[in-house]
């Protein structure tokens, strides 16, 4: 065997040997570096669901009902306003028929002592259009629904809104594919339960936070 053959064959083996070594090296760090981009997403994501939840709470503060249609709830968040209330226990004298003299009965007043825009609910530059996008995507957009339930003969509207874990990785998803859940799901609220909560851990995403 001559030195050329030797060389060639030193070679290669030092070519398959850095491969492998890279394969164990991306087998070792995919799985962080996606828990970093998923944690960061993940914050981001929840922070956007929870502002449309805090619009849809304050559209149903103005009309009773959630709404299922994104326009319409980027235009309440522009330009509507939510009511603010003063509420009062109070009580009153009231003759009652079944004693037959006069009875406390207690009662609450309400009355209307202004008006806050829904925007400044929000932070500044905030604009009602962003509430469709899935944060740090490529234009992935958020599904909303809403509608009514009946629980123990009360009819309670509901609302949800929710992006899949595919659309919500899709731009990474070729590089971490087997990391990312084809099935689940984040979501705040419910179209069949009376519920307004999230189904993810409530991760602490501010840094610093205890």
């Amino acid at each position: 065997m001559n030195s050329k053959t030797i060389y060639a064959i030193n070679a290669v083996l030092i070519i398959i040997s850095l491969f492998l070594t890279y394969k164990i090296y991306r087998v070792i760090m995919e799985p962080i570096e996606f828990e970093r981009i998923k944690f960061e997403r993940l914050c981001a994501v929840t922070e956007r669901l929870e502002q449309v939840r805090e619009a849809e709470l304050a559209y149903k503060s103005e009309y009773s009902v959630f709404t299922g249609d994104f326009k319409e709830l980027a235009a309440f968040v522009d330009t509507g306003r939510v009511t603010i209330y003063e509420r009062k226990d109070s009580s009153f004298m009231r003759m009652s028929k079944l004693y037959g003299k006069m009875i406390n009965v207690d009662t609450v007043i309400t009355r209307i002592i202004g008006y806050q825009k829904v925007s400044e609910k929000f932070p500044p530059g905030f604009e009602g259009s962003m509430l469709e996008d899935v944060p740090m995507t490529n234009g992935a957009k958020f599904e909303l629904g809403a509608g009514k339930i009946e629980r123990n003969g009360v009819v309670v509207p509901v609302f949800e809104v929710s992006v899949t874990e595919l659309a919500m990785f899709d731009d990474v998803k070729k590089r971490y594919s087997q990391l990312i859940s084809k099935d689940k799901t984040v979501k705040i609220g419910s179209l069949s339960e009376a519920t307004i909560s999230g189904n993810y851990e409530n991760t602490k995403c501010k840094e610093g936070e205890d």
